[in-house]
């Protein structure tokens, strides 16, 4: 059970630290992410929820309330990590356009803000973590689908 948890919360590991990389939530809030996702994980595995179980739901079985409860969870905080990106990436125009504003006022072009435009170039692109919440939610579908039987 410990060993299952244990691997689904390790596949997390690269798309969490893109997130804390690029300054969408702190290491604080990503803790507080992989402790709700590993509580919830347990509660899964232990009232016999996994993927190779089989079997019904019964008194202490897994109910369909207790994956839509956590799949419910993973939405919301998709919802708080768009909202993130959003106004990192409003940030980071806003200091584009005043260092803009600054160069074209300095003639001697001399100003060196490297680390910056490295960030602004990050956010550019996307990284593994715009698309692992809502991945793990079709994850999270897929074993209630299989758990079901539907």
């Amino acid at each position: 059970m410990a060993e299952q948890v244990q691997a689904i919360l390790e596949k997390m590991v690269p798309a969490l630290k893109d997130l804390t990389t690029r300054h969408i939530f702190t290491p604080d809030e990503i803790r507080a992410i992989v402790t709700r996702r590993r509580k919830s994980e347990y509660l899964l595995q232990r009232r016999g929820g996994g993927n190779t179980s089989g079997g019904g739901s019964g008194k202490n079985g897994v109910t369909k309330s207790d994956y839509l409860k956590y799949i419910e969870e993973e939405i919301l905080l998709e919802r708080l990590r768009k909202l993130r990106k959003e106004k990192v990436l409003r940030e980071m125009r806003r200091r584009r356009e005043k260092q803009g504003r600054k160069e074209s006022e300095d003639d001697d072009g001399s100003n060196d803000d490297g680390d910056t435009r490295k960030r602004a170039a990050a956010y550019k692109t996307s990284g593994p973590g715009d698309s692992h919440i809502v991945q793990h939610i079709h994850f999270l579908y897929q074993r209630l689908l299989k758990k079901f039987h539907y």
